[in-house]
């Protein structure tokens, strides 16, 4: 199975709008680049700490976890990887259609996957506990994206815990992944991760959505201390660099007024995008988060169409449960938005 992500505009050869990924509208925190810039020459020139004790200390104080739960990883997929490794299921279990590296990472570690359709057209996923119990059976992790990537609801933290429990009950690993968590509705009132600290589950986050910096590659795991003590043995040295480190470690400085204000952001141009998509025949996906999902109908290539008025989207053809005329778009600043709206404006669906 090919790797199909947002954020390709490296293949395009030109400038572009990019709605493709899923960032915080607001940008890095300026403080956090102010730090990179000032300390460049040192933080380029000295070897970064092999054990990443700089942004495990700010991240657990950050999450108000003890340093042991927190395993610092170079992003999310390594966070993935990790998890896959210290655990070791037999067969991991996908609700779908979710975040393809699940699958795709069980795969390259000779792990096999079994899907488990949870697609409602007016919530979007939706998991059912008796068809989860049924499926452990089979499968002994179940990986949960919460909110969903591509459909962009949150899952509630009761019928998460409820997950839990028989995940408990199965002997079966939950995994949860909540990288979209701090820019949703919920904010950190639907984290399981003092439930991952004590064991119940894991959780896994990364810095790229949440503080917009995709290119430092900052993800972390919260855990119980013995699997976390698992996880840094199986982590390859260094990974991170010293300027992930000395942004984490700044970024996080005040990070809840940062966020709290994303948050209001997302939620006033996500009802303006959505409105706009429902305006021009598109079908938008409810949405908790900084990104929506909608389906285009008629025959038309969607994302060709806008890439020739320089704006890219993400196809989600490729996700289990959703094909063609699916498509996913970031909730970006006002004035991107409103670029976006005229272009979709000039697309008919029934081209």
């Amino acid at each position: 199975m090919r790797r199909i992500h947002g954020g390709d505009v490296y293949s395009l050869g030109r400038e572009v709008l990019d709605l493709s990924v899923n960032l915080n509208p607001m940008g890095p925190p300026r403080e956090a680049l102010e730090v990179l810039s000032r300390e460049l020459e040192g933080l380029v020139t000295r070897y970064p700490d092999l054990e990443c004790r700089t942004s495990t200390r700010a991240i657990a104080r950050y999450l108000g976890l003890p340093e042991e739960c927190v395993t610092v990883s170079n992003g999310a997929s390594m966070a993935i990887q990790l998890c896959l490794m210290a655990l070791r299921p037999r067969r991991v279990l996908t609700l779908e259609p979710t975040f393809t590296e699940y699958r795709l990472c069980a795969e390259a570690l000779g792990i096999g996957s079994l899907p488990l359709p949870s697609l409602d057209r007016d919530r979007g996923l939706v998991p059912d506990p008796e068809a989860i119990w049924s499926a452990l059976e089979e499968g002994d992790a179940l990986f949960v994206c919460n909110p969903n990537n591509p459909t962009g609801n949150e899952v509630e933290r009761g019928t998460l815990l409820e997950i839990a429990e028989l995940c408990r009950r199965k002997g079966a690993h939950l995994v949860v992944d909540e990288c979209f968590l701090e820019l949703s509705t919920s904010g950190e009132g639907g984290s399981l991760k003092e439930e991952a600290a004590g064991g119940a589950a894991v959780v896994i986050r990364a810095m790229t959505k949440s503080f917009a910096a995709p290119g430092l590659r900052i993800g972390y795991v919260v855990s119980s201390p013995d699997l976390a003590a698992r996880l840094r043995e199986l982590r390859h040295p260094w990974p991170l660099n010293n300027l992930a480190e000395a942004f984490a470690q700044r970024a996080l400085i005040g990070a809840e007024e940062y966020l709290s204000r994303a948050r209001a952001l997302i939620r006033a141009n996500r009802e303006r995008l959505i409105l706009g998509i429902s305006k021009a025949g598109g079908k938008p996906y409810p949405s908790d988060c900084n990104f929506v999902l909608f389906y285009f109908p008629g025959n038309v290539d969607l994302r060709g169409e806008l890439l020739k008025r320089d704006v890219l989207i993400r196809s989600c053809a490729d996700f289990l449960g959703l094909g063609e005329g699916h498509y996913r778009v970031a909730v970006a600043r006002e004035e991107e938005v409103d670029l976006f709206l005229r272009a979709l404006e000039g697309i008919s669906v029934s081209s």
